[in-house]
């Protein structure tokens, strides 16, 4: 029985085999299926149709009350010899459907005898294949000529129906001049549509070792027109990509300052960016650490470009990958994603394209490697380039880890030969380190470059949290630090201040207790200009390209220095003037105290959960009963257990028994929460140059021994210089 489950316009069909029992102790025998053959079928009759069993009608609704998935091992493919492929040249006859086309080819295959042995030769000799011991291998070259090659070409029928054609002229019912004509017609088209496949897959660069002296050529980027759909799509992660827009094509020669012209419309590389690209496109794998707004996207999307292939992205966060996607569809690139945002269709669409070589961009989320089959997907059709966004999240001593980055490592082998390079801003050496053990890439060519940040003012002033809402309305009376993206510690901080602001200017709060389509609308006016001021919780930032900023405000004290840089870096990168202004007071200690509190629970909590794990899967809902603890405790004890590998916790949300050396690695993690905050304490009372702290912080050592010589360094709180009563012991110039 063929039972059809459907979801839009997506039909999966599954083949069901059982017994049913009519009468106990009797065998009834009702389900029969007519068998014909081609000789007893004409080609005008219609198929014969399967016999039910009672009590069952086609398109019958079925409730289905158990399901059982079995895992069963394949086999591997067989190898191709040359005599295995010379065989199956000879009986590609077999494979057709179409009785006459078969019989054609019966008694020739495609070719003569020697024509096939020319066919190996040639492809050998051209690269598409390659000998190994007695087998033979496709190549990377010859598995692109299967992408670009049209399906018609492609398939035995073409040469079938020529073959079929030649015997009718033999006999005389056909004339050779209309099929001298048809297979001229034939052969434009069909180029026509290769070339047009062509464009979609961006051929690969570098097709040619150039000489040494003249350094690495690639190919220069132009445009061809296509149908453009609606551009909405490209945000919506509702709605699948556009299908049509402007396909870059890419033609032979250039270099690769040609490239970042042609292809992403630059005259020149900014600082630093040019050495990373070229480290990547030589096959090294990376590690780069470069502030946000410095321009560490170019610095995969131009190697992918420049390797040819797919790109394969993990990012973390759906807006940052959103908005990822949307601009490299804008420069006319094919990009595609998945992520827990997307419909199943627009997400199997992007799966196929990528199996078809049609990206060069695939954006995932790292939990959907989680996922059973879907890293096997991936493996089959090798990436040319690995690119790890905001790669901090890997390290637990980072300040935003996330536990399926951390398994990264695990999949990267299935996607070799291809380079890796892991891009972050916020990565102190500690977390460097950590994050080229976990990828299990020790030698990554590392670029720490680009901390300082020479238009941008960081202030500090020590204030009463109940003066800070007084404060930020003061500083943001003036345009000219507009817009502006203030940061409270709590929803309901965020809110009221911003209902105090939105008073006097276009403010808006964003934080994750908002709806996301409410989120969703305040981000896009504030991109547009139409919400000036930004009042927001740290769910707000990451991915957002505003160039213009003016100033980032904090109203409290940040969890640690790498967060605090990373959020001050969304001010200014247009270049112009900016300002960073930090409020803190010793009272901020106990707010740190009390998130601590709520995000490390005590070991005494997590030892009860394990105390009632099993070796076998149960129920997350059921354990959380078995316990009567608070549910909001229950959850962050049993999320720390997962992340330190107490617990296992698979997709359905069932836990079972982790390993039993979680504890050291807990307390670890607990110890360098706390003295992340310690050291963001530090930062805030110090009278030195806070910007070349913040470069020493993050391991930029040349540029770390500058001296504190700018005019836009603040020692003591130049925030106040005129909007507060209270004492500063120095001030600095005013920001023009």
């Amino acid at each position: 029985m063929i039972s059809a489950i459907r979801n839009g316009g997506i039909v999966d069909r599954y083949h069901t085999s059982g017994s049913l029992v009519q009468q106990v102790g009797w065998k009834v025998l009702d389900v029969s299926v007519v068998r014909t053959t081609r000789q007893d079928q004409g080609d005008d009759d219609p198929p014969s149709e399967q016999l039910l069993p009672p009590d069952l009608a086609q398109g019958q609704w079925l409730e289905v009350m158990d399901v059982e998935s079995l895992q069963k091992k394949t086999r591997p493919p067989k190898r191709i010899t040359e005599a295995t492929l010379l065989t199956a040249m000879e009986t590609a006859g077999k494979t057709l459907d179409e009785q006459e086309l078969s019989d054609a080819m019966k008694d020739t295959g495609l070719g003569t005898p020697a024509t096939r042995a020319a066919i190996i030769e040639v492809l050998l000799k051209r690269g598409y294949i390659v000998r190994n011991g007695k087998s033979l291998e496709a190549t990377e070259k010859g598995l692109h000529l299967i992408e670009v090659v049209h399906p018609d070409v492609k398939s035995p029928a073409m040469t079938g129906q020529w073959e079929a054609y030649l015997k009718r002229i033999q006999r005389g019912g056909a004339q050779l001049e209309p099929f001298l004509k048809g297979i001229e017609d034939y052969l434009l088209d069909v180029v026509g549509r290769t070339r047009h496949t062509r464009q979609a897959l961006q051929a690969t660069a570098c097709v040619t070792a150039p000489p040494a002296s003249a350094g690495p050529t690639w190919e220069r980027a132009t445009e061809v027109a296509v149908p453009r759909q609606d551009p909405s799509a490209a945000t919506d992660p509702k709605k699948p990509a556009p299908a049509g827009r402007v396909i870059r094509r890419i033609e032979p020669g250039g270099t690769v300052m040609e490239l970042l012209h042609s292809a992403f419309g630059f005259s020149s590389f900014r600082a630093n960016q040019e050495a990373v690209c070229r480290a990547a496109i030589e096959g090294k794998d990376v590690l780069l650490v470069m502030p946000t707004g410095s321009g560490k996207s170019l610095c995969y999307q131009l190697p992918g470009i420049a390797r040819g292939g797919t790109t394969l992205v993990i990012s973390p966060l759906i807006a940052l990958m959103e908005d990822q996607v949307a601009k490299l569809q804008e420069r006319g690139f094919a990009v595609d994603r998945i992520h827990s945002g997307r419909d199943r269709a627009g997400s199997r669409q992007a799966c196929v394209d990528y199996l078809n070589g049609t990206l060069q961009f695939l954006f995932i989320a790292p939990e959907r490697l989680r996922l059973s089959g879907f890293p096997e997907m991936l493996a089959k059709r090798k990436p040319s380039l690995v690119a790890i966004d905001e790669a901090h999240c890997i390290s637990q001593w980072g300040h935003d880890f996330r536990p399926d980055y951390r398994r990264l490592g695990q999949h990267l082998p299935t996607f070799r030969p291809a380079p890796v390079i892991a891009l972050t801003a916020t990565a102190t050496p500690l977390v460097q380190n950590d994050i080229a053990e976990q990828l299990a890439l020790p030698q990554m060519t590392r670029f720490i470059h680009g901390f300082r940040r020479g238009n941008l003012a960081i202030e500090a002033v020590e204030v009463a949290p109940s003066q800070r809402s007084a404060l930020t309305g003061e500083l943001l009376r003036d345009a000219a630090r507009r817009p502006a993206i203030v940061y409270t510690p709590t929803r309901k901080q965020a809110a009221r201040l911003a209902a105090e602001l939105a008073g006097n200017f276009p403010a808006a709060a964003y934080h994750a207790g908002l709806d996301a389509e409410r989120r969703r609308r305040v981000q896009a006016q504030f991109l547009a200009g139409q919400i000036e001021v930004m009042v927001a919780t740290i769910a707000f930032g990451m991915g957002i390209d505003k160039p213009d900023v003016r100033a980032v405000i904090h109203t409290a004290l940040p969890g640690s220095l790498e967060a605090y840089y990373q959020e001050i870096g969304r001010a200014g990168r247009d270049g112009g003037a900016s300002r960073a202004i930090l409020m803190h007071s010793y009272a901020d200690r106990y707010t740190h105290d009390f998130f601590f509190k709520r995000d490390y629970p005590d070991v005494e909590v997590l030892d009860r959960i394990v105390a009632r794990l099993r070796d076998e899967p149960q129920e997350k809902a059921a354990l959380e009963q078995q316990l009567r603890m608070d549910p909001d405790l229950f959850d962050k004890a049993l999320e720390k257990l997962w992340i330190h590998g107490g617990a296992v916790l698979d997709c359905a949300e069932r836990t079972s028994r982790g390993k039993d050396d979680w504890r050291a690695s807990y307390l670890a993690q607990g110890e360098q929460k706390r003295a992340q905050i310690d050291r963001m304490i530090r930062y805030a009372e110090a009278n030195e140059c806070r910007m070349s702290t913040l470069v020493r912080h993050f391991g930029d050592l040349a540029d770390g021994q500058k001296a504190a010589s700018s005019p836009r360094c603040d020692w003591a709180g130049c925030a106040r210089r005129a909007s507060c009563t209270t004492s500063s012991t120095r001030t600095a110039p005013p920001i023009p």
